[in-house]
């Protein structure tokens, strides 16, 4: 639908939540495969601030930076939608999707009020779900650590390998890619791309480092998955155990479409 179109579009540019807020009126509307693709958009791209703050960063290691993030998450967009379309498949358009937007407020200052209080309750629900999903993986690490060894992101890294390899890493290097790959899932983008700047992308050739800018652009990891869900929960929440069942398929189908775009970076440049 043009709604669902809508938000893929706007999150080239916008967060995970920011890009359903243009089209809160027709959430309702959307059929479950279109609520996904909604989803899987928001995890696979970045919103604008965040992409001049990691393409300064790894500037130094990734030739034209801003221009390589920027043309991720223009690639991502449709990524996600065929990743999204894969794992759940559409069952059409409901007629109402493209429909005038219900009136949800009576006046200016009735949408000011209303508008502040949901915002503040939007807020302070992210941050809540934000805390605890990190809690969760530091709880989980702790626990799994001291009996194995191991930690979620290794284990991260270990699925990773193989996709790393797929993406056209040299097998040599798929073990370091793969790894903050595992590091971005678990715990956050921001850390990989901060320690591919600060390692000055040791052991990557500038093909596998750009690669793994690639594969790194999106918000592909838990804490992230709990800001959206909690955000869009908000937004609708009578379709609220819909969105929450939705909540880890669209982790993986995002880490699959930022993957598909590293794959083609792989495929458009010579080893």
């Amino acid at each position: 639908s043009g709604a669902c179109n809508l938000s893929v579009a706007a999150n080239v540019f916008v967060g995970m939540v920011e890009a359903p807020l243009l089209i809160r009126p027709w959430l309702g509307r959307l059929t479950r495969a279109e609520l996904f693709v909604v989803m899987v958009a928001g995890l696979a791209t970045i919103s604008g601030n965040m992409l001049v703050v990691y393409a300064s960063m790894i500037a130094p290691v990734v030739p034209d930076a801003a221009g390589q993030l920027l043309t991720a998450s223009l690639v991502s967009a449709p990524g996600a939608i065929l990743a999204a379309l894969l794992m759940l498949p559409g069952e059409g358009t409901r007629a109402a999707a493209d429909g005038p937007a219900p009136r949800l407020y009576d006046s200016t200052m009735d949408a000011v009020v209303r508008g502040t209080a949901d915002g503040l309750s939007l807020m302070l629900g992210i941050m809540a779900s934000l805390i605890v999903f990190v809690a969760l993986v530091a709880l989980l690490n702790g626990m799994l650590e001291p009996l194995t060894g191991l930690t979620l992101q290794r284990l991260a890294g270990w699925v990773f390998w193989p996709l790393a390899w797929a993406m056209g890493v040299p097998a040599e290097e798929a073990a370091t890619v793969a790894r903050l790959l595992g590091v971005k899932v678990v715990v956050n983008e921001f850390v990989s791309y901060l320690e591919l700047a600060t390692s000055g992308g040791a052991g990557l050739s500038e093909r596998s480092r750009v690669i793994l800018a690639y594969a790194l652009c999106g918000f592909t990891n838990f804490g992230s998955v709990g800001i959206m869900v909690t955000g869009m929960a908000g937004m609708c929440p009578e379709r609220r155990a819909e969105i929450i069942s939705l909540g880890l398929p669209s982790l993986v189908a995002a880490s699959i479409a930022c993957c598909m775009a590293g794959a083609t970076v792989g495929v458009l440049t010579a080893p």
